[in-house]
């Protein structure tokens, strides 16, 4: 959904591997966090654009239900308890 890794939200950077020893940092703090604060924007611009294209698609297939007014007779279904 979010097209990036929680680690890569979190610390800003791929995770090191055994292969790749090569880390990565910013010159400075605050190139990291402005870099960080990017991801997350996108990350939470892929969450809520795929939230967004759920709820489509669940509608679409959802059934209009007729409006109920004051007096109708509907059926409530309740839990009952059991006795011991």
């Amino acid at each position: 959904t979010t097209k990036h890794s929680p680690f890569q939200l979190v610390y800003g950077r791929l995770p090191n591997r055994p292969d790749n020893n090569l880390f990565e940092w910013p010159v400075s703090r605050r190139k990291f966090i402005k870099r960080v604060e990017q991801l997350r924007k996108a990350a939470r611009f892929n969450i809520i654009r795929r939230q967004d294209r759920t709820k489509m698609l669940c509608d679409a297939r959802r059934k209009a239900s007729k409006p109920y007014y004051q007096g109708d007779l509907v059926l409530v279904h309740r839990m009952l308890k059991k006795k011991d």
